[in-house]
């Protein structure tokens, strides 16, 4: 497939034409939002203010009304709209608002079928995984389709996400034997190309911003692959989760499972080389870490703390946000505006709610 230079129109086009044959779906739903910085403008995504002190009093939170106990949010890409992960019923809904609204919308799922993933392209379409299947969602409608007809991939479709470029699909699939890596361009085919198979475990893939390299989970260890090259493993010996590239690129951070069973949040150049752990003890989130878009700032938690911490990479420096809600985790940001918006899951009467707030004055020194 090709590289930077392909266009994201042929993929808006191919898939917006099939929301009137919508079906009803439903079942588990794990976030995995898009790579940091897809944001349709013309210029990259200014970074995020510079932390200067640590936070000294509660975040001013406003919590939202989904209709169920919260797994995970995410932003849209103008931090606009708040998306959640809810379990209801002994399964799981994607839910949705805007900000401002009282109202609550939800994608529609009747029993037994299950929803696996989740990524939300900038105008507000969803790719994602159902029964298995690559499908397909626009929002605010409530309904979902198949792209692609059936035998057009094997095993059973997980981990979708939509390349920052929006030029392409990067999705995992199952089969009785292992897993394979496959790639959508709508530019070029009606269907998916096969990247990678294997008959390990692949999870959680990540595409670098200018869309040249892949990364994933194998078997636990990082590895990356090149458009058009070999896999090649950056980070072994240890269990890796979650990475996500930061630094335009050049970088990503993971987590990495430490000897007793905790883990840290590490820096690895894409490259490869060593990597460079800079917080112990973090609580591991219900889908992946949070990155601001211009990559710059990294959010997380620690287990039975009662505060959101956030790492500024280009200054080497944490900033510590106190919140008043208990068991906070699976933090998210977003640029919207003027406001810098963490979005995040906390017990709220002992229940698991999402909640918001604009965190830009705490960050400013």
């Amino acid at each position: 497939m090709r590289g930077p230079a392909c266009r994201g129109d042929g993929f808006v086009n191919r898939v917006l034409p099939l929301v009137g044959a919508g079906v009803l779906i439903g079942g588990l739903l794990v976030w995995l939002v898009l790579a940091p910085g897809t944001a349709p403008v013309a210029e990259p995504a200014a970074p995020m203010p510079v932390a200067g002190h640590e936070a000294s009093h509660a975040l001013k939170t406003t919590p939202v009304a989904f209709d169920g106990e919260v797994a995970s949010v995410a932003w849209n890409v103008s931090g606009r709209t708040l998306g959640a992960s809810v379990r209801v019923d002994g399964g799981a809904r994607f839910q949705w608002t805007t900000l401002g609204s009282d109202r609550v919308r939800t994608l529609q799922s009747p029993p037994g079928a299950t929803l696996s993933a989740v990524a939300w392209h900038p105008i507000d379409f969803l790719v994602l995984g159902i029964d298995g299947e690559l499908s397909f969602a626009q929002l605010p409608g409530d309904a979902a389709v198949g792209l692609f007809g059936k035998g057009a991939v094997e095993g059973r479709v997980s981990d979708p996400k939509v390349s920052a470029e929006h030029t392409f699909v990067v999705f995992v699939s199952a089969t009785d034997t292992g897993h394979l890596l496959y790639a959508w361009d709508p530019n070029r085919a009606a269907t998916p190309e096969l990247l990678l198979r294997t008959g390990s475990t692949l999870a959680q893939p990540a595409v670098s911003p200018d869309e040249s390299v892949f990364v994933f989970v194998k078997d636990g260890e990082l590895w990356r692959l090149p458009v058009g090259g070999e896999p090649a493993l950056l980070h072994g010996g240890a269990t890796a989760s979650g990475p996500a590239f930061v630094r335009g690129g050049e970088a990503l951070v993971f987590l990495r499972q430490d000897v007793d069973d905790s883990w840290d949040l590490c820096e690895l150049s894409v490259a490869g080389g060593e990597a460079r752990c800079f917080a112990e003890d973090v609580r591991r989130p219900a889908d992946q870490i949070g990155v601001s878009a211009a990559g710059d700032w990294v959010a997380y938690t620690r287990p039975d703390q009662r505060e959101i911490l956030l790492w500024n990479l280009l200054e080497e420096r944490e900033v510590a946000i106190p919140v008043s809600e208990a068991s906070p985790h699976s933090p998210v940001l977003v640029r919207s505006g003027d406001e810098t918006r963490l979005a995040y899951v906390a017990e709220v009467e002992g229940r698991a709610t999402a909640l918001y707030a604009d965190v830009r004055p705490l960050l400013t020194p």
